[in-house]
């Protein structure tokens, strides 16, 4: 029994370690208004506008559960919205996109769904249900982004 519990605490820890996320818990998907975020400018191809974005941040070194995460989230976007919603990848390793990173105080991963300065932050969620429900996240990929609509 110990050696199963042992066992058990390994896994988990290196499982967190290697997505190193820092998420907040938002099971029902509540607007999230980033106070501290600044302005993006145009040169990275992220602009705060009235449109939707989704942005997924993620370190270089992503784990099964993050990489699934990204593919989700991306089909559900190409699927449901084609070229209407913006959907962007971003390494928070990588120096062409510290003044997102920054801006939006990112320190793990996150998958924010945005119009302007609200939106929602599926992050928890979308780890939860990527790997094994990838429908259940599409459908909520699918409601937040339809929200958004008439915010």
């Amino acid at each position: 029994m110990k050696k199963l519990l042992l066992l058990i605490f390994i896994v988990l820890s290196l499982l967190t370690v290697s997505c190193n996320k820092k998420t907040a818990k938002n099971e029902n998907s509540k607007p999230i208004v980033e106070e501290n975020s600044q302005s993006i400018t145009k040169e990275e191809n992220i602009v705060k506008n009235n449109g939707i974005q989704v942005l997924y941040f993620h370190s270089n070194r992503r784990c099964y559960s993050c990489v699934s995460v990204e593919s989700v989230t991306s089909e559900a976007v190409r699927e449901y919205y084609g070229d209407k919603v913006n959907f962007k990848s971003i390494d928070i390793e990588d120096e062409k996109y510290q003044n997102i990173v920054q801006g939006f105080q990112i320190s793990g991963q996150r998958l924010l769904i945005l119009k302007g300065e609200n939106g929602f932050d599926l992050t928890y969620f979308a780890f939860m249900n990527a790997a094994k429900n990838p429908d259940k996240l599409k459908h909520q990929i699918k409601v937040a982004v339809d929200s958004c609509y008439k915010m």
